[in-house]
């Protein structure tokens, strides 16, 4: 029954006013480069869907359809931690900004690595409880795999 549903929705037009996935590998590769960017300058899941004039809950299909998508908004997320770890630096230096407000940021965002090791981002996989249940050493061993592959396919200019 559940597939059966997610086959419906998957053949299903996106809402008026939404932005359907890029027909063409340049167009692809122009939205997976204002992703990379986005996250570099630490946009959340929800600010990178409306850049992209679509609905969080397009993007969430998106993810769950489009392994290379998956990968690049890996990596975003992977940017936007840092970017955000940089701030917290920052703040922590020139004692400026609101600690608390900070750390509330980390943990709800970033829950894997600030939080009570539950990953509150919107999920990147269909089944994030086998993700989360992987040690720290092999989650980052996964996110380095994929990297690596993002990596490859962008030099290479494969699909």
């Amino acid at each position: 029954m559940g597939q059966e549903v997610g086959d419906l929705v998957s053949k299903l037009k996106p809402p008026h006013g939404e932005t359907p996935y890029p027909k063409t590998k340049r167009a692809e590769r122009q939205m997976f480069d204002d992703i990379l960017e986005a996250g570099r300058v630490g946009k959340s899941h929800a600010q990178i869907a409306e850049m992209i004039g679509i609905g969080r809950d397009t993007l969430k299909t998106w993810l769950g359809e489009k392994l290379e998508l998956a990968r690049v908004m890996m990596l975003a997320d992977d940017y936007a931690l840092a970017w955000w770890e940089a701030l917290g630096q920052r703040q922590a230096e020139t004692r400026e900004g609101n600690s608390s407000v900070f750390m509330f940021i980390m943990k709800n965002r970033f829950g894997l690595d600030y939080g009570n090791g539950e990953d509150t981002a919107p999920p990147v996989f269909d089944n994030m409880n086998a993700l989360a249940s992987l040690s720290p050493e092999k989650r980052n061993a996964l996110r380095a795999l994929l990297r690596n592959k993002s990596d490859t396919v962008k030099r290479s200019g494969e699909p």
